[in-house]
């Protein structure tokens, strides 16, 4: 995406932090990430097989700013300093899209996954397995990339028959390395929820799990970054961070699914 080189820009419209901008033609959403959570997970997410928004890091400048105009930012006002900006195209140019708050009112932070099964029932009976299947996909994903967001819905059904997911900027936050006091509820909550959902889930429940603890090993995390960094030209400043946290919530989710499975014998290191 060539912004200095574009012939025109339209801003279309603003919500929260989120612009909606066109680009020669080409429709945007746009909104400031400082660390490009969301290019990082989409690649992530893109390894799993699960359908998700793809991300474009922009490191807006003084010209770029300029070129987009004031109207651009939420406060109307140009940036005083180069800030990360993460751009997508709008997902309607796929086909028919509507986010889950929208189509399911009925769902609130607290609602469960037999309340999201039920809500799936009732809008699309022929393909409630497959949507609940890839649902089901992307809260397990939720636990790796340690995203605390989910629950606000963000994601939604694109042609009747497909769960896309959006917004990733709430991951590598809760579960770090060194835990406060007042997230040592969650953090345990959280991984007393996957022993739960192992030990009642179907089989093919739990294979999807254990296909990702073989897609996305920490490793996998480490070359996504430098391969980001270098087709960018840019730097994730907070990589090592990263890192290091996805690599401890790594091993503990790997110890809960061999313990739950195998036993005291390892099967997956």
């Amino acid at each position: 995406m060539d912004i200095l080189g574009a012939k025109k820009i339209c801003i279309l419209g603003k919500q929260n932090q989120t612009t909606k901008v066109d680009i020669d033609g080409v429709v945007y959403y746009a909104k400031q990430d400082d660390d490009f959570l969301e290019v990082i997970c989409s690649r992530l997410a893109n390894i799993c097989g699960i359908p998700c928004f793809q991300y474009e890091p922009v490191v807006i400048d003084e010209a770029i700013a300029q070129k987009l105009g004031k109207d651009f930012f939420p406060k109307n006002t140009l940036p005083d300093n180069t800030i990360n900006y993460v751009f997508s195209k709008d997902i309607s140019y796929c086909g028919d899209f509507i986010s889950a708050r929208k189509k399911f009112p009925e769902l609130n932070r607290l609602c469960s996954l037999y309340d999201i099964w039920n809500s799936i029932e009732k809008n699309y009976p022929d393909n409630t397995k497959k949507l609940m299947t890839e649902i089901v996909r992307m809260y397990i994903f939720d636990y790796f990339i340690m995203n605390d967001d989910r629950e606000t819905l963000n994601y939604g059904i694109l042609n009747s028959d497909t769960v896309v997911v959006f917004d990733h900027q709430a991951s590598f936050t809760v579960w770090t390395q060194t835990i406060t006091t007042e997230d040592a509820e969650f953090y345990d909550s959280k991984f007393i929820d996957i022993g739960i959902f192992l030990k009642t889930s179907s089989q093919e429940f739990v294979d999807l799990f254990e296909n990702m603890l073989i897609m996305i090993p920490p490793k996998i995390l480490n070359v996504t970054i430098k391969q980001i960094e270098h087709e960018y030209n840019i730097k994730i400043e907070k990589k090592l961070s990263f890192q290091a946290k996805y690599r401890i919530n790594y091993n503990k989710i790997i110890n809960v699914f061999n313990n739950l499975k195998y036993g005291s014998e390892k099967k997956i290191k």
